[in-house]
């Protein structure tokens, strides 16, 4: 602290003027981690208790977005997620939400791999619409067609017109598989390093179905807020992995959910005690 305090050039002022290294290596002093601001860490007894912290994290996000945009707009993933939404969305009025999906399988909605199907089924059940808007893939298109559709959509529910900057969704909600993939974002494939296209095809997903629709970390890191609900013993020395590279300047990065960093948002983690088993003590309960 005092070589970097010292060892700098002096400014305007005499204040000392610090590298970007210096001014990292100066954080954990002040009370801050390098990628700890804004980072949340939430650890709920069990699968079931994890809704119940989302909720008022749903709720206060939603009431703060719903005032300053007119509308709420969350991506959501599927599997277990599903359910774990719909229990933390009960009895909420979620009629100015716009729901995105992170990716989606593509499938025909009524397919059991359907992520759209899977919600249509557990919580976009009324028919006059009172759940909020829900913005699908159009699945009787080509897969590549669907995707350039589906980004085209999206952008005009956001108000930005193809061409400009990256549009930014309120929240994008994140599971994790064991193998550290993350929307349709997996290991050592291409789509991580897409810099352009904010929804992108994938016909070789090694998960089945082979085909799917993802958005991709451009438009994933340019949400206001970003949270991965996470359960299962399985996963935990991934999360422990990713949740410990995210308190860090990596220059290295192994599992796919790594690469999700917020530009200028904010990461949240909601686990259950399987899932965090192997978290290291002090990182339980941060900015909690």
């Amino acid at each position: 602290v005092r070589d970097a305090l010292h060892g700098g050039r002096r400014g305007e002022g005499g204040f000392a003027e610090v590298s970007a290294p210096q001014f990292l290596a100066l954080l954990p002093w002040l009370g801050a981690h390098p990628l700890r601001m804004g980072l949340e860490i939430h650890v709920a007894e069990s699968k079931a208790d994890v809704a119940a912290h989302l909720r008022p994290y749903l709720e206060s996000l939603s009431a703060q977005s719903i005032a300053d945009r007119g509308k709420f707009v969350v991506a959501v993933s599927g599997g277990s997620m599903v359910g774990l939404l719909a229990s933390a969305l009960e009895g909420l009025d979620t009629s100015q939400f716009l729901f995105a999906f992170a990716d989606e399988r593509f499938v025909a909605p009524e397919s059991d791999d359907s992520t759209f199907g899977a919600y249509q089924r557990g919580f976009f059940s009324a028919e006059d619409g009172s759940q909020g808007e829900v913005i699908a893939i159009a699945h009787e298109l080509d897969l590549s067609t669907a995707a350039i559709d589906y980004e085209r959509r999206l952008r005009e529910a956001l108000g930005s017109a193809e061409g400009d900057t990256v549009p930014q969704l309120d929240l994008v909600l994140l599971g994790m598989g064991p193998d550290g993939h993350t929307a349709s974002l997996f290991p050592g494939h291409a789509l991580l390093q897409e810099k352009d296209a904010l929804i992108a095809p994938i016909s070789d997903s090694p998960k089945p179905p082979a085909e799917r629709l993802t958005m991709t970390l451009p438009l994933i890191n340019g949400a206001k807020q970003v949270a991965f609900v996470i359960t299962g013993e399985a996963k935990a020395p991934v999360v422990a992995h990713v949740v410990g590279s995210s308190t860090e300047v990596a220059e290295e990065l192994t599992y796919p959910a790594e690469y999700v960093r917020p530009t200028s948002g904010e990461l949240k983690f909601f686990l259950d005690e399987g899932a965090a088993k192997e978290l290291d003590a002090s990182l339980r309960g941060v900015g909690s």
